[in-house]
């Protein structure tokens, strides 16, 4: 028999409510996305997983560059896309996540959301030094760490896309496939640190998500409030991982 793996998961799962007051406001956040359907843009019907302003009817997943890509490496981004993250963390070993963006989550498969266009980010250590000569001040050995680099280069990119003088397939591929997945973090952390992202195994999902209830394979939250949620949404037949 082949030996189990516990690194990544099966699913991919998104909390809601991290912003929210009270595990009550989050429990009533999670019953409306998996009751209230709406069409989106295109005509698409379904449920939905929307990023800020959280409107489906808008076509969504725009991209914003850092009007300040320096600063923007303490948020731990290079770029801001309008998105859907999830964590692909085992059901069994989400606790130190759930400390961080609250015990309120919706699981679907990989396969479901790839078809849907999610892909994993690309880790980078922001740390770490390399050998640039362009942005090394007239050092070219070791002196660039890897986020300061990006964040240089993130804004020349905006520069001369902005100034037209790249070819528009190259520009869109670096706009949409590459920074909007970069992220940046500190191997240092520990691992309850709200930075450490690296334990996170983000995937993004540029844009909304639609979906029907039979495609969610789990729905996670706190026991007290299964009882409730039972009642509320009766046609979800899923997993449910109390915690």
């Amino acid at each position: 028999m082949a030996p189990e793996q516990r690194y990544v998961s099966k699913e991919l799962t998104h909390f809601v409510g991290r912003s929210l007051p009270s595990d009550q406001a989050r429990f009533e956040l999670l019953v409306s996305i998996l009751k209230e359907e709406g069409s989106g843009y295109g005509g698409e019907k379904g449920l939905w997983l929307t990023h800020p302003p959280h409107d489906p009817k808008q076509p969504g997943g725009n991209l914003v560059l850092s009007g300040n890509p320096l600063e923007s490496l303490e948020k731990g981004e290079l770029v801001c896309p309008e998105m859907v993250c999830f964590c692909d963390i085992p059901s069994g070993d989400l606790g130190i996540h759930m400390e961080k963006y609250g015990q309120f989550g919706i699981a679907f498969t990989k396969e479901f959301l790839v078809e849907r266009g999610a892909n994993p980010v690309f880790y980078m250590e922001q740390n770490a030094f390399l050998t640039d000569h362009r942005y090394a001040n007239g050092k070219p050995e070791r002196h660039t760490r890897r986020g300061e680099f990006f964040a240089k280069a993130a804004e020349d990119w905006k520069k001369g896309a902005n100034n037209g003088d790249r070819r528009n397939i190259l520009k869109n591929a670096v706009n949409w496939y590459f920074f909007p997945y970069i992220k940046l973090f500190g191997s240092s952390l520990d691992d309850n640190h709200e930075k450490n992202f690296y334990m996170e195994r983000e995937w993004r999902l540029l844009g909304n998500v639609c979906f029907q209830l039979d495609d969610i394979v789990r729905v996670i939250m706190p026991c007290e409030h299964a009882r409730a949620f039972r009642n509320a949404v009766p046609a979800y037949s899923g997993s449910l991982t109390l915690v």
